[in-house]
């Protein structure tokens, strides 16, 4: 019934070691795509193309970037129909709050972007419906990354969540101080 993942048979010589792949959610759904990174690489790499042909080199590493997408390919149809057959089957979605694990009360205010669940992702705090921890936010604000560079990575985080995450981590740094 389901294909076997095929394995990469080489690495293309310039893929960068990190931010190679990201991952968004379409419907529900984890999709795997190349970063902005590597398809403005791509894009870099066609235009000389036709401009002026490839060195060896290039061709070499247009060819393994060729390899990585359908590879990618592959595995999100196969992603897809795995969580299309659970969701015909009436399972739960993995993307969607499991009353019976989650552990942010329903009555909390940050129900609306954070979810605990000792089953999705070890019980890291992410954000609703994704497996994207809260803190990655942080992280990216702290080394100078922009909000706009943090969701055009995290595809899957909505803008309202995030702002939603900041106002209340704002909200809760204020607490109890006095207020003009």
């Amino acid at each position: 019934m389901y294909e076997h993942l095929p394995k990469l048979k080489r690495s293309p010589l310039m893929l960068p070691a990190d931010n190679l792949v990201r991952i968004e959610l379409q419907e529900g759904i984890p999709i795997f795509k190349a970063t902005r990174a590597v398809q403005k690489r791509i894009e870099l790499l066609l235009a000389k193309q036709r401009q002026e042909g490839l060195t060896t080199a290039e061709r070499e590493e247009f060819d393994g970037y060729e390899e990585l997408d359908d590879y990618l390919s592959f595995a999100n149809r196969i992603i897809r129909n795995l969580i299309l057959e659970e969701q015909r089957l009436g399972m739960v979605s993995p993307h969607e709050r499991d009353v019976r694990t989650e552990r942010v009360p329903q009555s909390d205010s940050r129900t609306g972007f954070l979810s605990i669940d000792p089953e999705r992702f070890g019980g890291v705090p992410c954000f609703v419906g994704t497996r994207v921890p809260i803190k990655y936010l942080w992280e990216y604000l702290m080394k100078g990354e922009t909000l706009e560079a943090f969701l055009d990575d995290f595809e899957g985080v909505p803008r309202e969540e995030a702002l939603a995450a900041l106002e209340q981590a704002y909200e809760r740094l204020l607490e109890g101080l006095p207020r003009q």
